[in-house]
């Protein structure tokens, strides 16, 4: 699959995930990936897209954020975005009001997916890759 030169797709981070002191499954170690300072690098994309699913998670069930709003508020917070308009993309994407209250993992899928396309310009991939990278388990 052919892939733009945006960063998240270069990291094989379509999420474009800051670097933490989390240590995610499929991250990369390897100086060849792993040239980025700020931005997390995985060994594929489907690890990638796998720690968009796992972090939407953490948001949802341990914060207690249930609506596109108060997700992405965190998720890309105003001192580094245009959160408005990121909200607005996003429900707009996933079909879903910014408001609404979702329902995980329901609706999970189509706001990574939106994530995706917001991040990078463009979402080549199908829902049913998102979906089975969100499932990756090794």
């Amino acid at each position: 699959m052919m892939m733009s030169s945006t960063r998240g797709f270069r990291n094989n981070n379509p999420g474009n995930i800051r670097k933490t002191d989390t240590r995610w499954l499929g991250e990369s170690d390897a100086l060849v990936l792993a040239d980025d300072d700020e931005f997390e690098t995985f060994l594929s994309m489907e690890y990638g897209i796998r720690a968009i699913g796992k972090l939407l998670d953490t948001y949802y069930n341990v914060y207690g954020l249930h609506t596109i709003e108060r997700i992405i508020s965190r998720y890309a917070p105003p001192n580094e975005n245009d959160t408005v308009s990121y909200i607005r993309s996003v429900s707009v994407r996933a079909g879903i009001g910014a408001t609404d209250q979702l329902i995980f993992p329901k609706d999970k899928l189509l706001v990574v997916e939106a994530i995706i396309h917001h991040e990078n310009g463009l979402q080549p991939f199908t829902l049913a890759f998102i979906d089975d990278a969100l499932e990756v388990t090794a």
